[in-house]
């Protein structure tokens, strides 16, 4: 019973770290996104299809 116990809390405990870090990057990424996402679309997206382009016409 007490491995179990302990493994139990063992698992949530890993998940709750996991959620931790995910949370940690959520924000981070939201962060980056929300000051890269109006230069994203705009320059890294005509690039991106530029460079898309370019392989498939060759």
């Amino acid at each position: 019973m007490s491995t179990s116990d302990e493994t139990g809390t063992e698992d949530p405990r890993d998940l709750s770290g996991g959620a931790s870090g995910s949370e940690l990057g959520e924000p981070r990424g939201i962060h980056t996104g929300g000051a890269a996402e109006p230069e994203a679309p705009g320059g890294p997206d005509e690039p991106d299809e530029s460079l898309e382009k370019p392989p498939p016409l060759a």
